[in-house]
């Protein structure tokens, strides 16, 4: 009996230790609906009981699909905040099959084409589930009490393309105002965005992390040259996927308000960037990552008095480990007194 309870004790204690490497230990198939499951790196099992966890980060991949990876540097952001024990850290896989890309899936397993992903498309395998519908179902999960009965805030983060996935999945979704739990969405160095109206800033006109602008954001000279520049993905005309199923005047009305943070880096600045999107929609919000993101939090600051976040990260190129372990990464996920 003594050694009965002795090996359930070191049980217990092996399984409340966070699982720390991109590897098949760490990885789980978690159900989303229809007996359909999503592949993800965790550090704590979600399909039992975690009395101990305050806190979840779940961070969205890169157009590589990279998981791995972005589960590797999120670990290592968790450890430098000295968060890791206490937060439940999740890197959902959204696998591709595609002309283009040939990910291995398992049996049950949702996946996606190679991009549409990124925009809330549905799976591949199931029409009715969106990559964003995957998010909320993570979210829901994370608010039930009786599993989660400590955890009171939960971060969705993505960078780069996930980062794209993230500023649109946090406009449309309504799983902020569904959950007892506090949702932030913090979006790190996107290629482009989603704006909520017409209005851009005029050619030759820029802003500054001070909350100013030289110009003033405006229809008439936006549209020159690039009549589908306020087309979803890049504005709120013709929504589709996931956001098809709300309106421009709900976006506008809801997203102002949602607990946002944006954050760039101060050396993601490279016009000829391969991966950087180029298309005349995306310049309409500025020449390189750094100078979109900036433009984009001063248009919700100044046309919505939108109350949210941005920062600069010091030093951080288009790299998505050095986002998530800066200071302002660092204070955006675990709330860390980083500097």
């Amino acid at each position: 009996m003594r050694a009965l309870l002795l090996l359930t004790t070191t049980a217990i204690c092996f399984a409340a230790e966070p699982c720390r490497t991109a590897t098949e230990a760490c990885l789980e198939l978690i159900p989303i609906a229809n007996n359909l499951k999503i592949a993800a790196y965790r550090s704590h099992s979600l399909s039992t009981a975690q009395p101990n966890l305050e806190r979840a980060v779940i961070v969205v991949h890169g157009t590589n699909r990279d998981a791995d990876r972005y589960y590797t540097d999120l670990v290592a952001a968790a450890e430098k905040a000295g968060a890791i024990e206490k937060t439940l850290l999740i890197s959902p896989y959204f696998r591709g099959k595609d002309r283009g890309c040939d990910d291995k899936v398992a049996a049950g397993e949702l996946y996606f084409t190679c991009n549409g992903w990124k925009y809330g498309d549905s799976a591949v395998n199931a029409k009715d589930i969106y990559s964003f519908t995957v998010t909320d179902r993570l979210v829901r999960m994370l608010a039930d009490r009786a599993k989660f009965p400590k955890l009171r805030a939960v971060v969705v983060v993505g960078h780069s393309a996930g980062g794209q996935f993230l500023q649109r999945y946090a406009a449309g979704t309504r799983i902020d105002t569904q959950v007892r739990v506090r949702v932030r969405f913090v979006v790190m160095n996107p290629s482009s965005y989603m704006y909520l109206d017409a209005k851009r800033l005029p050619k030759g006109a820029t802003c500054s992390e001070n909350g100013t602008c030289t110009g003033p954001f405006q229809v008439e000279s936006a549209a020159e040259g690039c009549p589908s520049y306020n087309q979803y993905r890049y504005g709120i005309e013709n929504l589709a996927g996931y956001l098809g199923r709300t309106t421009g005047g709900e976006i506008r009305k809801r997203f102002p308000k949602k607990d946002v943070v944006y954050l760039v880096g101060e050396k993601d600045v490279d016009r000829n960037d391969p991966s950087l999107d180029k298309s005349c929609e995306s310049m309409k919000q500025g020449a390189f990552r750094r100078e979109r993101g900036t433009i984009f939090w001063n248009y919700m600051k100044s046309l919505y008095k939108a109350g949210h976040g941005f920062g600069i990260a010091p030093g951080c190129a288009h790299n998505g480990g050095c986002m998530l372990a800066s200071g302002p990464g660092l204070r955006a996920l675990f709330d860390s007194g980083a500097k």
